[in-house]
């Protein structure tokens, strides 16, 4: 199980660590960046290939598009 995430310069975040339990609640106001954490769950489910996929997967230019290409995500 991940039990932390470390978010650093990932879209709204410059350096963040998420505690993850069994159960995690996120709450915050609109802009806060509840999305973008959400984000890092897809960002981890990629595949290692460079093709679409069918089940809505990002590929990598997608993911350049988005503007994920610099960030550092570790779990």
């Amino acid at each position: 199980m991940i039990t932390r995430i470390r978010l650093c310069n990932f879209k709204s975040f410059r350096d963040v660590s998420v505690p993850l339990g069994r159960f995690t609640v996120v709450l915050g106001a609109n802009g806060a960046g509840k999305s973008n954490l959400f984000d890092v769950r897809r960002l981890l489910d990629l595949p290692g290939c460079h093709e679409a996929q069918a089940d809505g997967e990002m590929t990598p230019g997608e993911l350049q598009a988005e503007g994920w290409i610099n960030a550092a995500v570790s779990a």
